[in-house]
């Protein structure tokens, strides 16, 4: 969380635009020796409200305050068999979110954490699972607070030396994916809820399932005993969160 703090105050410092910030994103990436196939999502105010938005140079908003921020960004290293980490952020930028964000936030966690929670108890007992379940588990919760029509996309995907990769992905909403979530394969957790016009939040965690019997998440790899000192910092630290889940990820499944 410190990280993210650093982050809303010296964005709002540089007056940076969505686009400033994902190319700095992407130069943080090249400085860690990180690829990515796409360049990260950086999404403020209305923007965030369309979940796969991509900024570009002729068109960009500025990173205005007391807006939502949404940071969705991928990576891996360069070795022909590393494996993809998928992260996203939603912050606000600004000194206290309206009630109806922070609600929309605290759902989204929980919609995540029910995913998380149905995983975890599935695999260390050793009980088959599949995509479709993990979609129920975060979907069912959001639908049930009345916001299901603004949860428009798959709660998650695959992930290998793709992105996207090709095993069973978390999806009750584009496709029923009946296939077995398998151990020694990763995946994303990543449900969100878009209010047309007015802002989206995200909450994404890439989990690894090992075939050691255990199963690892992006918490596990991403905090930090300090604060980031300078806009550098941050997102170097961004990238290096990246870094140690790929490596993470890949080491687990070997």
């Amino acid at each position: 969380m410190e990280s993210i703090e650093a982050a809303r105050t010296l964005v709002l410092a540089r007056n940076a635009t969505e686009y400033d910030l994902q190319q700095f994103i992407l130069a943080a990436f090249a400085r860690e020796a990180l690829i990515t196939d796409y360049p990260p999502i950086v999404a403020i105010g209305t923007n965030s409200a369309s979940p796969h938005y991509e900024p570009t140079a002729a068109s960009s908003a500025p990173l205005q305050r007391d807006s939502m921020l949404l940071l969705d960004m991928w990576a891996k290293g360069q070795s022909a068999d590393a494996t993809y980490a998928d992260i996203t952020w939603t912050v606000w930028l600004g000194s206290s979110p309206p009630d109806e964000a922070r609600r929309i936030a605290r759902l989204v966690v929980e919609a995540r954490n029910a995913a998380l929670a149905l995983v975890r108890e599935r695999f260390h007992r050793g009980a088959p699972l599949y995509g479709y379940e993990v979609d129920d588990a975060a979907r069912n919760l959001i639908a049930a607070a009345g916001y299901g029509e603004y949860f428009i996309h798959r709660t998650g995907h695959n992930i290998g030396t793709e992105v996207h990769g090709f095993g069973a992905n978390m999806d009750n909403y584009e496709t029923c994916d009946t296939r077995r979530v398998l151990a020694g394969t990763s995946f994303s957790v990543e449900p969100g809820i878009y209010l047309p016009g007015r802002f989206g939040f995200r909450s994404e965690w890439t989990l690894s399932l090992t075939t050691m019997g255990t199963c690892t998440s992006q918490a596990n790899h991403c905090r930090t005993n300090s604060s980031p000192s300078s806009y550098e910092d941050t997102l170097r630290h961004s990238a290096r969160c990246c870094h140690r889940l790929e490596r993470c990820i890949r080491a687990r499944q070997e």
